[in-house]
């Protein structure tokens, strides 16, 4: 009877001594939407357009939402850490061309980061972030993670796995929207200010020599 018990205690501890997995497990090559953000339409037409990527140019691409990292943390203290050790563990993309991508999303967290793989150079990184900044962001902060995650990675699929896979260069950064418009007001700012700090000096100048031609009594 001890025996019995010792046992259905060992038993019963069990879940209290397993550890958080350190990353979430894949449900699809193309799309594991544990944090469910990404509405079913949505879904199809991004693992469709995945899987055409992949066929089209062997670059693999993947995205990953998870409510947040807490359930992970031991695994990965940043964000970035995390990140990495999921391509990782994943093994996302060729290992002979590290060309691999992953966009994770952690909505609770109100993170994302997009992962590529070794092999793209510093101006592809570059682009990355662009994306990030450009499409990602502002449709994640509106809380509109769908629309988000389908076109950024429309553009990733262009601007960078199409583009690295044929091996071209990285395209230049495009001008953001009112950005000429933002560039002109500072440079019409900066000329109004510097026209009026040159006619103060120059009033002072006028006014120095005015006193200095003065007769002293």
């Amino acid at each position: 009877m001890l025996r019995v018990t010792a046992l259905l205690v060992a038993f019963l501890s069990v879940p209290t001594l397993l550890v958080a997995e350190p990353y979430p497990a894949p449900s699809n090559p193309y799309l594991t939407d544990i944090a469910g953000i990404v509405s079913q339409e949505t879904e199809v037409r991004l693992i469709t357009l995945l899987e055409k990527l992949e066929k089209d140019t062997g670059v693999e691409a993947t995205v990953v939402t998870i409510p947040n990292r807490e359930a992970y943390q031991p695994a990965a203290p940043s964000l970035e850490a995390f990140a990495t050790g999921l391509f990782n563990a994943w093994g996302i993309g060729n290992p002979q061309r590290n060309d691999g991508i992953l966009l994770l999303v952690i909505p609770e967290d109100r993170e994302t980061r997009l992962e590529l793989g070794s092999g793209y150079d510093q101006g592809y990184d570059v682009l990355a972030q662009d994306i990030v900044s450009r499409w990602l962001v502002p449709a994640f902060r509106d809380g509109d993670y769908t629309d988000g995650i389908e076109v950024g990675m429309a553009a990733v699929a262009e601007r960078i796995a199409r583009r690295h896979a044929a091996r071209l260069a990285p395209e230049p950064l495009p001008d953001r929207p009112g950005e000429f418009t933002e560039h002109l007001g500072a440079w019409i700012f900066g000329a109004l200010f510097a026209l009026i700090a040159g006619i103060a000096v120059f009033g002072r100048r006028i006014g120095d020599l005015a006193v200095g031609l003065r007769q002293c009594p």
